[in-house]
């Protein structure tokens, strides 16, 4: 009856009262009882004051600490909060510059501010700056797209033909209760197939067939990589060189060129620290990501960019031919000179047939077979596709 009694308002008021000590300026005015004696000379820590720098602290639980020493940066500057990137905003006058292979667009979530950076040769010097594509190398990080590129790769680079296990169903034991409820004196037990004992399977196994492998849509994808490129180059673990070219396929020559660039051990270079990017590689997403690029602009910008000259391509022959570098220019005056050697040749793809300028193709995903049609009729033969 006395509990009865008790008013609710009462009860509220105590139940809130057993924490307000927390709230309270005496919840932690006493010291503990240890930390009051008198710190000895070497070795205690003393607290100097508000500008007391502490050497090697950081406030998160790093546990690869690595600083600029035990990772140099390969950036001009080091990252700091009070620039937008640690490379160049602008050419450097000693040093003759590169612009980016195709006309820079920013987009939207790109950094607004140029990226410019020396390009080294295999002597590790400096030979030049050139321009990054803001739209490859200034995607502004976040850490949902980060997240689901990661959480993809993760997911998908697991080997699911391991992922067997056995269903409780599938084991070798017959299905009767072992002993009943009561006279036993002991516990009570069904049969012993369960995932409790060595032997036992699971109710729901997880089977190769059960895995799902994840898929990723091409925006997110290209959107999380230009994203990871970014924050390498916010990191100033960007370094671009003129090429990765061996004099001879050996370790030694690989280990004498880690040793000129000072890019530190194997562990570094499979921790991917560091990330090295040449030039052709440069031209090449450059490239590639031009026509995303420009159709990621709102509509009024794409109207702007034929005026503007961004549309201007050399197999049209508007404007002179990109520079390319020295392997792919080498690379395609071989070709010029070796297409003379497919003359002799029925199949020459420099100079293909007139019915294969005129060739439509048909794909039949059933029965996996190429037709060709000519004018709308099957030219090409049942048994050979």
């Amino acid at each position: 009856m006395l509990l009865r009694r008790v008013s609710v308002s009462a009860v509220l008021a105590s139940t809130g009262r057993r924490h307000a000590a927390v709230f309270s300026p005496r919840y932690d005015w006493r010291t503990s009882g240890v930390h009051d004696i008198a710190p000895r000379d070497e070795g205690d820590f003393v607290y100097e004051g508000a500008g007391h720098v502490l050497p090697g602290a950081h406030p998160l639980p790093l546990y690869h600490p690595h600083n600029t020493i035990t990772r140099p940066v390969a950036s001009p500057y080091l990252p700091s909060p009070q620039r937008p990137h640690p490379y160049f905003t602008a050419p450097l006058p000693e040093l003759p510059h590169l612009g980016a292979t195709k006309p820079i667009v920013y987009t939207y979530g790109t950094m607004k501010e140029r990226i410019i950076v020396p390009v080294f040769n295999l002597k590790n010097e400096v030979t030049h700056t050139r321009e990054l594509d803001p739209f490859i190398f200034g995607a502004y990080p976040e850490v949902e797209e980060l997240s689901k590129n990661l959480t993809y790769w993760m997911v998908r680079c697991q080997n699911f033909a391991s992922k067997w296990d056995y269903e409780t169903r599938e084991i070798w034991r017959k299905a009767k209760k072992n002993w009943p409820n009561t006279g036993m004196g002991m516990p009570r037990v069904s049969n012993r197939k369960n995932h409790e004992y060595p032997w036992g399977g699971r109710t729901k196994p997880s089977k190769p067939w059960n895995m799902l492998m994840p898929t990723m849509d091409i925006k997110t994808w290209s959107r999380s990589n230009r994203m990871m490129l970014c924050l390498k180059m916010l990191q100033g673990k960007l370094q671009v060189v003129e090429r990765l070219t061996l004099p001879e396929p050996t370790q030694e020559c690989y280990l004498d060129l880690c040793r000129a660039m000072s890019w530190g051990n194997a562990y570094d270079a499979l921790k991917h620290d560091r990330l090295v990017i040449t030039e052709g590689a440069l031209a090449q997403l450059e490239e590639e990501v031009y026509e995303h690029k420009l159709m990621i602009l709102p509509p009024h910008i794409r109207n702007q960019l034929p005026e503007r000259g961004y549309l201007k391509s050399e197999e049209l022959g508007d404007c002179a031919p990109v520079l390319r570098t020295i392997q792919m220019e080498a690379a395609a005056r071989v070709e010029e000179v070796e297409s003379s050697m497919y003359d002799s040749f029925v199949d020459n793809p420099y100079r293909p047939w007139k019915i294969d300028m005129e060739a439509a193709y048909a794909v039949d995903a059933a029965d996996g077979t190429v037709q060709q049609y000519v004018d709308g009729k099957k030219t090409s033969w049942s048994m050979l596709s």
